[in-house]
């Protein structure tokens, strides 16, 4: 890999080369002013491919409008949006330090876990960025509607001193109205989306409190929350997958599993409101739970885990210290042309600028050129106009101008020679003189060379593979991927791809020179229509509740129809065993089942002690009267086989029934399980027969 050299880029230069990306290349560049004044700050140079979209450009200009008012302390600063020769670039807030993916993956090398009060920590920090963006308002007080549309890891940066700050709002807005789409612009960006992203809906401010919950989950487990062999697989598991806290890692505590599953609903409306209250929801757990938390931590450890890159860096800024007097020589001229076409172009308090100047308007030898034949005139002093003049009368000067110009005449006309003065011919037509002219041979001037047509490369790829590819109407004979050879630079290509059972994708690509050109692009499948496969479901008792995958569904007798595959049947009904059922279906199946439901096992009696003589043994609940004091209770839980202990005696476990007991009284039930928690429940016995369900937690 070549080292890259400093070099000016317009009024700055560029230092270090720090990363490059699908859309634009990252450097470390520096600025400098008067009295030795010089400041570090990010350059993002847009690549070519991307420059020559208009409606990225257009789009990109927009939104930049919007963030170069964002001022908060967890978000970059924007400096503007600008131009020098045909590349665009954006001037940033310099952040020394790593982004979150970075992070990650060291902990990952080193083995270590990033400790929990950290990632509620960066998380908080988040929020409160994404709060002040998601409620900035204009100078009316209207509301802008910033939407980042991008939180991954990659743009979230922490500082060596511990600061947690988000990076490139508006950025992804405009990338996604680019048309020429090529490999690495949605890498690692898929699986951060949320559910209305990933379908397609339109957006609002709780898509990125989606996406925040998803870097937590990650910081918290080291695992990424959405996984799959394609960018497809990844889209179609966001698309379907509802998230609980069921759903969620055990190594998370229940009380972040709470606060986690809100912010990842599958519904927005089940979402927090806002940003700052899943900022708050945060912040009570880390300062509850972990009293002695300290922000500088985070600095800490980022120092202790990047502490060899830390070395190069300072290496790195001894080097760069030393072509600071280089630097400067280079940037005056260059610095003086930036204030002129500011000038021409703009103010110089615009916060947005675009630089449009051409090279012939800068400043510099031959910038003005005469005219053949104009007298160039000599350059008169200033006029200084403190210094005291000698003052001469007006009437002095014109009569001292027309001697002069008097005496020049007269010398002139004494130097030409009377018999050769040139005898006056008549003034000929050019229509009369016409026919006479004789017209010569056209001869045809020797032809220049032809500049040499520059040649380029193209790569398609496409998600899945093996689509056809139409390139400007021509069908190729190959399917992706193909890989195009002698393709002439600069010129721009409309290419189809097309692939049975996917939608159409069109794209627009410009064959560069220098590089090949590579476009990857993942293709839509075409939904399959709706209810494709029947399924009749019978029982032997009817008016069964019937639970399709999880879902109740209806009641025997019930008509199922749905998507084809897997699905789990499951029937119930009080007095008869649970049944469950797996069955295939296929695309058009119409089948019908019958489900036998069996009798559930009668509940096991508590022994009771013998009435004594003179006292009338319980009758059956259909004898009971209803005006008697004596009821029956049926105690059940879920699971069973919980020990009942009915007003503090073992009584059996469940489930159970209670033949005698007094009614217009109040009796207590405790019931306890191994691995569950205990249940506590009062009543107070009004009706001859009652039944009680309990459902178990989990410790």
């Amino acid at each position: 890999m070549p080292v890259f050299e400093p070099k000016p880029f317009g009024k700055y230069f560029l230092v270090e080369k720090l990363a490059v990306g699908g859309m634009a290349e990252i450097y470390k560049a520096k600025t400098f002013g008067v009295d030795g004044f010089e400041k570090l700050l990010a350059i993002k140079k847009i690549l070519p491919h991307c420059s020559a979209d208009k409606e990225f450009i257009s789009m990109l200009t927009d939104e930049a409008k919007l963030v170069v008012r964002l001022s908060h302390t967890n978000i970059v600063q924007i400096y503007d949006l600008g131009k020098v020769g045909d590349d665009y670039y954006i001037s940033m807030e310099y952040i020394d330090g790593v982004n979150l993916r970075e992070l990650v993956t060291r902990s990952k090398e080193i083995k270590q876990t990033i400790p929990v009060p950290l990632c509620l920590y960066i998380i908080s920090e988040v929020c409160k960025g994404l709060d002040y963006a998601h409620s900035k308002r204009d100078e009316n007080s209207r509301p802008l509607h910033i939407v980042h549309r991008d939180i991954s890891p990659q743009n979230i940066l922490i500082s060596f001193e511990g600061e947690t700050k988000i990076v490139d709002f508006g950025i992804a807005k405009a990338a996604m109205n680019i048309s020429q789409t090529t490999a690495g612009i949605l890498k690692g960006k898929v699986t951060y989306m949320s559910p209305e992203q990933a379908l397609g809906k339109p957006v609002d401010h709780r898509t990125d409190i989606f996406s925040a919950g998803i870097l937590l989950y990650e910081l918290l487990t080291g695992n990424r929350l959405f996984t799959g062999e394609t960018h497809f697989h990844v889209l179609k598991q966001i698309q379907t997958t509802q998230i609980t806290e069921d759903t969620l890692s055990r190594e998370i505590s229940p009380e972040l599993k709470q606060v986690l599953a809100k912010a990842l609903a599958y519904n927005p409306k089940e979402r927090y409101e806002s940003a700052s209250d899943f900022q708050i929801a945060l912040t009570k757990i880390l300062y509850s739970q972990y009293s002695d938390f300290s922000a500088k931590k985070l600095g800490g450890l980022v120092q202790n885990w990047f502490a060899p890159e830390l070395k190069v860096r300072k290496r790195q800024t001894e080097i760069q210290s030393t072509i600071d007097t280089k630097t400067r020589a280079q940037l005056d001229h260059g610095r003086q042309e930036t204030l002129v076409r500011r000038e021409k172009t703009g103010s110089l308090s615009d916060p947005l600028l675009i630089d449009t100047t051409k090279p012939e308007d800068s400043v510099g030898p031959g910038a003005f050129k005469h005219p053949p034949g104009e007298v160039k005139l000599p350059k008169l002093p200033p006029v200084l106009p403190h210094k005291k003049r000698s003052r001469v009368p007006l009437y002095v000067l014109i009569v001292l101008l027309l001697i002069g110009g008097a005496f020049y005449a007269w010398t002139e006309w004494k130097k030409i020679p009377k018999e050769e003065t040139p005898k006056k011919e008549p003034v000929l037509v050019p229509e009369i003189l016409e026919p006479e002219i004789k017209k010569e041979p056209i001869t045809e001037e020797p032809k220049t060379p032809s500049p040499e047509i520059k040649k380029g490369s193209l790569l398609l790829k496409s998600i899945p593979s093996g689509a056809h590819v139409t390139i400007d109407g021509v069908v190729q004979e190959s399917k992706t991927p193909i890989t195009l050879k002698d393709l002439e630079a600069g010129k721009t290509l409309k290419i189809t791809f097309s692939l049975e059972n996917y939608n159409k994708s069109e794209r627009k690509v410009v064959v560069q020179s220098d590089r090949s050109t590579e476009l990857n692009v993942m293709l839509d499948p075409i939904p399959p229509p709706p209810e494709t496969a029947q399924l009749e479901i019978q029982s032997n008792v009817r008016g069964a509740k019937v639970f399709v995958n999880g879902k109740e569904a209806g009641k025997t007798p019930f008509t199922y129809k749905g998507e084809p595959g897997e699905v789990t049947l499951r029937l119930e009904k009080k007095g008869y065993k649970a049944l469950e059922k797996k069955m295939k279906l296929a695309q058009g199946d119409e089948k019908k089942i019958v489900m036998t439901m069996e009798y559930e096992t009668p509940p096991v009696v508590a022994p009771q002690p013998q009435p004594k003589p003179h006292m009338v043994p319980p009758r059956r609940e259909k004898d009971i009267s209803t005006h008697g004091s004596i009821g029956q209770v049926r105690i059940d839980s879920n699971p069973r086989g919980a020990a009942v202990v009915f007003d503090g005696a073992k009584s059996g476990i469940t489930p159970i029934l209670i033949p005698a007991v007094s009614k217009n009284k109040m009796h207590s039930i405790r019931l306890s399980l191994p691995g569950y928690r205990s249940w506590s429940h009062s009543f107070e016995l009004t009706k001859n027969y009652v039944e009680i369900n309990a459902n178990l937690q989990r410790e």
